[in-house]
């Protein structure tokens, strides 16, 4: 491997956690119950940036709402955090 293509991924890599980190907070500043409607965990938020994807169970397997398009007060449900920002 190239040494262009190894710092391209390392900086990747740290560009990647330091968007995590962002969602992080803003996550840890939401309440139990828009957490809960968005399928995320508080209990793997408060793990950090190691335990991402912090989804619940039912919203890893497919069985939270689905195809909704019903927001919370912060985030639209069915998005997710992916390396290039948020996906649908």
């Amino acid at each position: 491997m190239s040494i262009a293509r190894t710092v391209t991924k390392m900086v990747d890599l740290v560009l990647q956690n330091q968007q995590k980190g962002r969602v992080l907070v803003m996550f840890q500043d939401m309440s139990d119950r828009e957490l809960a409607d968005i399928g995320v965990s508080r209990e793997l938020l408060n793990q950090g940036i190691r335990a991402y994807p912090w989804r619940t169970d039912e919203a890893a397997a497919g069985s939270a709402v689905s195809g909704s398009t019903k927001a919370t007060s912060r985030f639209p449900q069915g998005f997710v955090l992916s390396p290039k920002g948020w996906a649908a």
